[in-house]
């Protein structure tokens, strides 16, 4: 009988990078073919999920490997990461009132479906309660991964080199019927209702068995896309125009298509993600004070243009009151890196920066007289 460890692996949709999918389809093969018992005498221990960090208020959780719905030995041995484990160590950080906001560290080519959308809308429940939660990415967040960092507040990048999109989904049908031929083997199957087993790998794939996988498959790429554009605030046109090609962006070009924010080492994130406090001039706290997310010349400098034009000047701002004026900035949906702005681009900086001025009215930040006249 097959492992179900090997079972998870081969059958279903996935939401994963194309080149990884097929390593995976190939390891597994191997697996198959080899002394599973023997194999499994070599697989780590399951991490404990709860075992996260917390430093300064803020949770750093890793969704690190190809993800998979559950904990197996085959994905331990592939460096593999549970989304059950990733809900509870989620759970457990929204329940904890030592944790004010998390940070999700991702590095993975996505992976099975099953269980990302149920990582995703818990993110979402978690900052609806009111705890933030950004994304970081080092290395690749891809297909199901970006799924899942979609959800965030933020995604900020690691560097120009960080992969990034793979927004689709992929199901493989593989016909065994010749391989089980040549074993002197031939399945017969007996099956109730027309569709059962439509996809049998014990047959070639039929017209109605593509038609049935293809169908599967958009069903839970509308689904992603949605996802996507609910997360990043964008409309589904837009996300289905620039985004969910299965195309992988590197670096930039993921924050020039709205995939990501910015680019900031993991330090700077866990700065932007901590509970505010009172202190040093903004412009003299590392450059989290830009707030990690790099702006466009015409924008930064129409929004200072902005504030000045109320009376506050960006840079005399504390890191408290610079990360409460940007936020607003960041909220509005306006392209951080385009070289024009437009008419409508500018009534928006407008509204952020009457928000702005509301925000930090209520931290106790008084306009200043010089900058009015």
């Amino acid at each position: 009988m097959r492992d179900a460890g090997l079972t998870a692996f081969s059958q279903g949709a996935w939401a994963i990078d194309a080149g990884h999918f097929s390593e995976l389809r190939r390891l597994a093969g191997a697996m198959a073919r080899s002394d599973v018992a023997a194999v499994q005498r070599f697989v780590p221990d399951a991490p404990d999920p709860l075992a996260y960090p917390v430093e300064n208020g803020v949770a750093l959780i890793s969704i690190i490997g190809v993800l998979q719905p559950r904990d197996s030995w085959l994905g331990r041995l592939l460096g593999g990461c549970a989304l059950d484990g990733v809900q509870s160590a989620l759970s457990a950080a929204a329940a904890d009132s030592a944790v004010r906001s998390i940070v999700l560290e991702i590095d993975s080519p996505g992976g099975a479906v099953a269980g990302v959308q149920q990582v995703a809308d818990l993110i979402a429940r978690i900052r609806g309660d009111g705890k933030r939660v950004l994304a970081w990415a080092d290395g690749m967040c891809a297909s199901g991964a970006y799924w899942i960092a979609s959800a965030a507040e933020r995604i900020l990048v690691a560097d120009a080199t960080t992969m990034m999109g793979s927004i689709g989904v992929v199901a493989t049908h593989v016909d065994e019927s010749q391989s089980e031929a040549q074993a002197g083997l031939k399945m017969t199957e007996i099956t109730a209702g027309r569709y059962k087993a439509v996809a049998s790998s014990h047959k070639p794939l039929s017209e109605d068995g593509r038609a049935t996988l293809q169908a599967r498959v958009d069903a839970i790429y509308k689904v992603f896309v949605d996802a996507v554009a609910t997360g990043r605030r964008r409309p589904v046109a837009e996300v289905l125009e620039r985004m969910a090609d299965g195309r992988v962006f590197v670096g930039h070009d993921a924050i020039k298509a709205g995939l990501a924010d910015g680019v900031a080492r993991l330090d700077m994130v866990m700065n932007l993600a901590r509970p505010p406090a009172s202190g040093a001039n903004f412009r003299g706290e590392q450059a989290a004070a830009a707030p990690v997310v790099t702006c466009g010349a015409e924008l930064l400098t129409t929004w200072k243009r902005c504030l000045a034009v109320r009376g506050y000047r960006l840079d005399d701002l504390t890191p408290e009151q610079g990360r409460a004026a940007m936020q607003c900035l960041l909220a509005i949906n306006v392209d951080l890196h385009k070289e024009e702005l437009s008419a409508g681009d500018k009534r928006a900086l407008v509204g952020a920066t009457e928000k702005a001025v509301r925000v930090l009215s209520a931290l106790g930040v008084q306009a200043s007289s010089q900058l009015l006249h």
